[in-house]
């Protein structure tokens, strides 16, 4: 028998999660209300219109699971935080300090802020096209200004939004190949190229990118990395 947690906006992460003794859903220890992923409040994903924001994972039982979709784990998460990422090329404190920040490193050995943003853009579109067996677009790396980084972005988010869940269906055990110009590389089922590459890597490089505003003065927060989320509400209006 396998279980997994419902996760959502009411999920306590430190609940025990047990099997339940016959069929339903996973309940947690005694002295705990049970989890109900059917219940749990939804939030609208700004980027996707109604697509709940949450995922839930019910009881499985024997060969049989629920699980997120390759497209639901990818296309959603990256348009939101490079859509992010493109607002904060927009505030007037980075613009006021473009000819400083375009060329701004975390590290010394490190790659700028606009390479930074050159590979996040590799990230997802290169991903989100080897995982939709498509043609990649070609986007040279030539970007030498805020406003050329935010198009990059546009380019981007389009290329990605233009891909449909449809095909992404069995993307999950696509084989992906990933050479590097060494001879060295890695060889992935989707799913494994997805969850253990794909992802880890367009956030190292959206996190960097912000790393090195925050260094250069940008006072930007974690509201600003997570702006697709909206302003918190009320709980009664959630309800």
């Amino acid at each position: 028998m396998m279980y997994a947690p419902a996760i959502g906006i009411d999920h306590d992460p430190r609940a025990v999660l047990r099997p339940p003794k016959t069929g339903g859903i996973a309940t947690r220890a005694p002295g705990r209300r049970p989890v109900r992923p059917d219940s749990m409040a939804s939030r609208r994903n700004l980027a996707f219109g109604e697509r709940p924001a949450h995922i839930a994972f019910h009881l499985t039982t024997g060969d049989k699971r629920m699980t997120i979709s390759m497209y639901d784990a990818s296309a959603p998460i990256l348009v939101n935080i490079l859509g992010n990422m493109r607002h904060w090329l927009e505030r007037d404190d980075v613009k006021a300090a473009e000819a400083d920040l375009i060329g701004a490193k975390l590290a010394d050995d490190m790659r700028p802020l606009v390479a930074q943003y050159q590979m996040a853009s590799d990230s997802a579109k290169n991903g989100m096209g080897r995982l939709a067996g498509i043609d990649i677009p070609p986007m040279p790396d030539t970007e030498a200004s805020l406003a050329e980084l935010a198009a990059r972005c546009d380019k981007t988010i389009a290329f990605v939004r233009g891909i449909t869940p449809a095909q992404m269906d069995g993307s999950e055990s696509r084989e992906v190949l990933l050479k590097f110009p060494n001879g060295n590389g890695y060889r992935f089922t989707g799913q494994e190229y997805l969850t253990r590459f794909m992802l880890p890597n367009f956030f190292f490089h959206a996190t960097t990118a912000y790393a090195i505003l925050r260094t250069q003065g940008i006072p930007l927060g974690k509201p600003d990395f997570l702006a697709h989320m909206g302003p918190p509400k009320l709980l009664a209006q959630l309800a």
